[in-house]
């Protein structure tokens, strides 16, 4: 029976002292394949968060691109349908007909362009931008009557200073309130 007691301690001391080794053993193994498996998640998040940078980025630039382009497009509409309807018409100046030709160049662009792109703009923007195309039309509609264009009656001064003044306070105030959107966008104000 001693032999026994002493074979049991043996074992029992056996198993101290191997049982931590054991254990710390596998407490390494265990951390080793954990944190290779860390690793490769990690390596694999930062991929995919480069690649979502690297995509955000080039929509960003892309739509500050898109914003540019639209502003000089809607710049250059209104200051030609500005120039095609003022009364005053200078000597030196293009003829009425070039203005008119460059005036119906500039909107159709704005509007191919934008139709194109409105996908770029807020649903609030967007309607801004339509309504300033909108506006434009009519301002072109009432300078066009005003030319007999429609009746071939001659000239109705008073239509022709109204569509200009339109095009001049009203389309302006529109044209504003696009830049003001324009600049929050890009980060500006």
């Amino acid at each position: 029976m001693d032999n026994f007691w002493q074979n049991f301690i043996t074992y029992i001391g056996s198993l101290v002292v191997i049982m931590p080794a054991f254990v710390w053993l596998i407490k390494k193994i265990a951390d080793h394949f954990f944190s290779n498996k860390l690793e490769q998640y990690r390596a694999s998040l930062e991929k995919e968060n480069e690649k979502f940078r690297i995509t955000y980025e080039k929509l960003h630039a892309e739509r500050a691109d898109v914003i540019k382009n639209i502003y000089k497009k809607i710049a250059t509409t209104h200051d030609s349908l500005l120039s095609v309807t003022s009364p005053l018409q200078l000597n030196g100046e293009d003829p009425i007909s070039a203005k008119r030709a460059v005036f119906v160049k500039n909107a159709n662009d704005l509007l191919v362009y934008f139709d194109e792109n409105k996908i770029f703009f807020s649903k609030s923007l967007e309607s801004k931008i339509d309504s300033l195309n909108t506006d434009f039309k009519l301002v072109w509609n009432k300078w066009a009557s005003s030319q007999g264009g429609y009746t071939g009656n001659g000239h109705d001064i008073d239509k022709w200073h109204e569509a200009w003044a339109h095009a001049k306070n009203e389309s302006s105030k529109v044209r504003v309130e696009i830049e003001d959107e324009f600049r929050q966008l890009i980060g500006i104000e």
